[in-house]
């Protein structure tokens, strides 16, 4: 979700547990022989990267012995895609924390959070859930209340790396199990107190029949972009906020176009401001796009569905994020066969070997992007090798199938299961 705490919340009123799923195919009435229900509560409608996440576990958590139905904001494209695997989604609008607000929003958002907790328990209640699974922070507010109203396990999904304080030791006393999507973001959880042993870090998986190599995706965007064949293309996919770094990759190639030699490189940036928190960050980033060393090098493409394609027509794939909790953008790039650079901090540092599987630099430091660009560019043979390596580690380590039986290994032991095959 970023790192902020939540989307916008709207002024309606929580929804009704007595409602009718607003998507999905429904289920058949509960009984003592249905799989054990999982309700995964999400805080907004929106899809971003832990949106995709909980996409393939809805997907294939049934596969896995568990029926799925999904609690979050309506109607956004989460619940069209839901919708499209036959999950029932049950509407419920969450309150957003920010961070510097007046203690009247606090109030406000505090009488929301208990009517949302509230109704979410009776929904726990009267579809015999067995288990909530809150998949952000912003969610595990209100979902974990409720778990614990329905005496129910409740776990807590930790995506971000962000400070939380009092609220993080509330939380994961709270929870009866923390997932965090990193080793970083363990260490993180475990500094608010809460137990090792309760923490569970589980990376998370890519479809790699989405996200795979192919010449034809790449030639047609190129050819789309007017990109010439002799261009270098680096890519950066993700949501366009500040930690993020886009104006250090910029300044990275705006340095390589103003080498003597004079390299034609062309950078490719997918994605938007979708919650809309940082309207100045982009402005900033199309205004160092027209300065003279980036001038007609920097393409926008906004949030885009087919980011396998952008993946295909780079050349290297970069993510200068600071303090990136994970990095699924850098997985799915590494699953189309592209050499990658990260930032040797976090989650990428626990992704990329630096030099076997892909290169990593220090944050900020636009001077050794550019070097690592440059060093891809001059040696094929390197990228190559590097792209394959990538590749091979992405399907070893990070599909959606792993996370899934993972997961679904948890459910087990919260819920007293025998594992499958035991």
């Amino acid at each position: 979700m970023g790192k902020g705490l939540g989307a916008r919340a709207g002024r309606e009123a929580p929804f009704s547990p007595d409602a009718s799923p607003t998507a999905g195919r429904g289920h058949d009435a509960v009984g003592p022989s249905r799989a054990p229900s999982i309700l995964l509560v999400n805080h907004v409608s929106l899809v971003s990267g832990a949106e995709r996440s909980l996409l393939g576990l809805a997907r294939r958590l049934p596969d896995e012995g568990f029926s799925i139905e999904a609690a979050l904001p309506p109607g956004g494209p989460l619940c069209d895609e839901l919708a499209a695997l036959g999950i029932p989604v049950y509407p419920v609008r969450l309150a957003r924390l920010k961070r510097r607000t007046s203690p009247l929003r606090h109030l406000h958002a505090g009488i929301r959070l208990g009517a949302s907790a509230h109704s979410l328990a009776r929904l726990a209640r009267r579809r015999e859930i067995a288990l909530v699974h809150a998949n952000s922070t912003t969610a595990a507010l209100a979902a974990l209340i409720a778990a614990r109203r329905a005496r129910l396990p409740g776990i807590w999904h930790v995506r971000d790396l962000v400070p939380l304080g009092g609220l993080g030791r509330w939380l994961g006393r709270l929870a009866t199990r923390v997932i965090a999507i990193s080793s970083a973001v363990a260490d993180q959880v475990a500094s608010w107190g809460v137990a090792r042993e309760r923490i569970v870090t589980l990376p998370n998986g890519i479809d790699p029949e989405a996200f795979r190599p192919d010449e034809d995706a790449r030639m047609r965007l190129r050819s789309e972009l007017g990109i010439p064949p002799e261009a270098f293309v680096v890519a950066a996919v993700g949501q366009i906020v500040p930690w993020k770094s886009h104006h250090v990759l910029l300044d990275a190639v705006g340095r390589l176009r103003r080498a003597p030699e004079g390299v034609e490189i062309r950078c490719l940036i997918a994605g938007a401001d979708l919650f809309g928190d940082h309207p100045d960050y982009e402005a900033l980033l199309r205004a160092r796009a027209m300065q003279p060393d980036l001038r007609g090098a920097v393409t926008f493409l906004g949030h885009r569905t087919d980011v396998t394609a952008v993946y295909n027509a780079c050349d290297a794939f970069a993510l200068p994020s600071r303090r990136e909790p994970f990095g699924r953008a850098l997985v799915e790039a590494m699953a189309c066969g592209k050499p990658c650079i990260a930032c040797n901090e976090a989650g990428p540092a626990e992704i990329v070997a630096d030099g076997e599987t892909g290169l990593l630099v220090p944050p900020g430091d636009a001077g050794a992007l550019a070097v690592a660009i440059d060093r891809l560019r001059r040696d094929a043979a390197l990228a190559a090798c590097l792209g394959e390596a990538g590749r091979a580690r992405a399907l070893a380590e990070y599909t959606e199938a792993t996370t899934a039986a993972r997961t679904a290994s948890l459910y087990r032991e919260l819920l007293g299961m025998e594992e499958e095959g035991a």
